[in-house]
């Protein structure tokens, strides 16, 4: 008999055998297995049922607590509020922009004539003005805090350059003005003209007019423009006390 035989006839045995050695099961095993059954989903049950009451309470405490619900309806935004607006650098309330100095000095200006060359820098604001009677370089300077420098120095004796004369007065709210012009002998003309003003503030106006600057040109006519009268007006304004 081959091995392959053999093996065949003692495999059965074995089984059976092996079979024998195990205790047959309890009759009452399928019952005994439906009742853990039960037992199992009534426990399962009540844990979720214990579950249920715990946060139908937690949430019942909290709607206590934030009040009674109110239902609301979407709305929009109200509109902001406009933002100031900024107030530009040469406002009239900024006379301390060079830039709003410059703009005004020119509206300034005596209509019969024209202005060009307008510029201005950290302290003093420049124009050329030509009108029928010739063409001057004007000049604007604003200082403030001046009381004390200029005390006793807006008087006509303290003027003592040559080929100079001189006006001083004294206006009804307390400004002080001097009015100067420098000459060219001997031809008898007119250089400049300088109004200086001090309020009693302490601010200190001065407006100039030059026909012998650099950027005029030759002189050919016997005076400045504007006028003594007029460049006395533009240095009283009451703008430049904004």
């Amino acid at each position: 008999m081959s091995s392959d035989e053999n093996f065949e006839q003692r495999m059965p045995d074995a089984m059976s055998h092996a079979v024998a050695q195990f205790a047959p099961p309890p009759s009452d095993l399928v019952l005994r297995a439906t009742a853990r059954g039960r037992r199992l989903r009534r426990a399962r049950n009540a844990q979720l049922g214990a579950a249920a009451v715990l946060v139908a309470g937690g949430l019942f405490v909290g709607l206590g607590v934030l009040g009674p619900y109110t239902a609301t309806t979407s709305k929009a935004n109200p509109a902001a509020p406009p933002s100031p607006s900024l107030t530009p650098f040469a406002d009239p309330s900024k006379i301390g922009s060079t830039a709003y100095r410059k703009d005004l000095l020119v509206s300034m200006m005596p209509k019969r004539g024209t202005v060009s060359e307008a510029s201005d820098n950290l302290s003093n604001v420049r124009l050329s003005y030509v009108d029928g009677h010739g063409q001057s370089m004007v000049e604007l300077r604003i200082e403030d805090g001046m009381t004390s420098s200029l005390a006793g120095h807006m008087a006509c004796q303290d003027v003592h350059q040559a080929n100079t004369g001189c006006r001083a007065e004294t206006r009804p709210d307390g400004t002080l003005v001097q009015i100067t012009e420098k000459g060219t002998l001997p031809e008898g003309h007119i250089d400049e003209w300088r109004v200086d003003t001090l309020r009693p503030n302490g601010r200190r106006v001065v407006v100039t007019a030059s026909n012998t600057a650099p950027a005029v040109g030759p002189q050919s006519w016997p005076t400045p423009v504007p006028s003594r009268e007029e460049l006395k007006a533009v240095a009283l304004d009451p703008r430049w006390d904004r």
